[in-house]
């Protein structure tokens, strides 16, 4: 069954969560999934996906299953036909997922780099337990064209308490010192850069 842009908003739904004691934040549902993401980011993944139509989208780090659910759908939507997601933990969501370490176990890094590697465009999704360390991982394989994001990303300390921290989110597990040296040997151009760092997101494409 194909489904529209508006099928598939239909499935967000918010709620207000203490976090802390003392900090309040929104937290955004897929399918009444957490998403573990900040309040709104579906709609500048949505533009991303609409611009690139994206033929295969790895997740590294399934958590709750929320965001898996709507990549998935995203992808679908514009015409991709390859979704995996990448996490130690097995998380009971209808989505294509793999277990396995992402880091340090072979036969789930090959596995990774394979669906890099099919045929169409390619994002990568670094959402994982060590989001720099898998983009610098995975980052030598992008073919030219592809994209890559890492989530939880400022491009310093300083932007971050100035205008991410308890504004909009708070956890701070990347910055562009961390990925430097990978941007560059690879030839990685940043992508709207404004936006994706109103969201906490770092987006990157690979160009020869």
């Amino acid at each position: 069954m194909n489904h529209t842009l508006s099928d598939i908003y239909k499935n967000f739904d918010y709620e207000n969560r203490q976090e802390k004691s003392i900090e309040e934040m929104e937290v955004t549902n897929y399918k009444g999934i957490e998403c573990g993401q900040a309040t709104g980011f579906h709609h500048l993944l949505n533009v991303l996906f609409l611009k690139q139509s994206f033929k295969n989208v790895i997740e590294l780090g399934t958590q709750r299953g929320g965001t898996s659910l709507f990549l998935n759908d995203l992808m679908n939507l514009y015409g991709g036909n390859n979704f995996i997601t990448f996490d130690i933990n097995k998380c009971d969501v209808g989505v294509n997922q793999v277990v396995g370490d992402i880091l340090n176990d072979q036969k789930t890094i090959d596995l990774i780099k394979k669906n890099i590697q099919k045929e169409g465009k390619t994002l990568l999704f670094c959402d994982g337990g060590n989001k720099k360390c898998e983009f610098n991982k995975f980052a030598p394989f992008l073919k030219d064209g592809d994209f890559i994001m890492l989530h939880d990303y400022a491009h310093d300390k300083e932007f971050f308490n100035r205008e991410i921290n308890r504004k909009v989110w708070f956890w701070h597990e990347a910055q562009f010192a961390d990925i430097k040296e990978s941007v560059e040997k690879h030839n990685l151009i940043s992508y709207n850069t404004a936006q994706m760092s109103v969201f906490v997101y770092g987006c990157f494409f690979k160009k020869s």
